[in-house]
């Protein structure tokens, strides 16, 4: 279905010192219920659903890269193709040309898909580094977790006003 990014903390975290720190970073924190999981965290441990989207598939956390292959391994071959074909030095000159200009353009776009990463991967660290310096808790525990029904399903009613329980 999706991936969601969940979080762990103590049972005794401070609800007037956190939920401050959760709402200026744009965060949700709603109880989350699901046995496996409770299973795996400890006993004073409460679970959450830490951002307010329908999903995070699109979470920098967690990802990896993948590794690109260079496109001029194939080079050598394709100009040796060409040649069979009959292109002359000028066709081949100008192919490489737009190749050159093809890979800039692709290296310019994808500096700028990880600005936006690092942007995003920043403001988490931040967000972390406020949750554990505010006095609140001792620690929060993130999870990129895969959800293979509707997360809804997990989610627990909450009466009152605080979100942390």
């Amino acid at each position: 279905m999706c991936y969601y990014l969940t979080a762990v903390l103590p049972e005794n975290a401070s609800d007037g010192l956190l939920l401050p720190i959760i709402s200026s970073h744009q965060l949700a924190f709603t109880p989350l219920v699901n046995p496996n999981i409770r299973k795996q965290i400890r006993q004073n441990e409460n679970y959450f659903k830490a951002t307010g989207f329908t999903c995070d598939c699109d979470t920098p956390l967690g990802s990896q890269r993948a590794n690109r292959k260079d496109p001029r391994h194939n080079i050598e071959r394709k100009l040796k193709q060409f040649r069979n074909k009959g292109w002359s030095e000028t066709k081949i000159k100008r192919w490489l040309e737009q190749q050159d200009e093809t890979r800039a353009k692709n290296e310019r776009s994808l500096q700028d898909q990880m600005a936006l990463v690092m942007s995003d991967i920043e403001s988490w660290i931040a967000f972390l580094r406020a949750m554990v310096t505010s006095g609140g808790t001792s620690y929060v525990g993130l999870l990129l977790h895969w959800y293979s029904a509707y997360l809804s399903v997990f989610t627990r009613s909450i009466s009152g006003s605080s979100i942390i329980r």
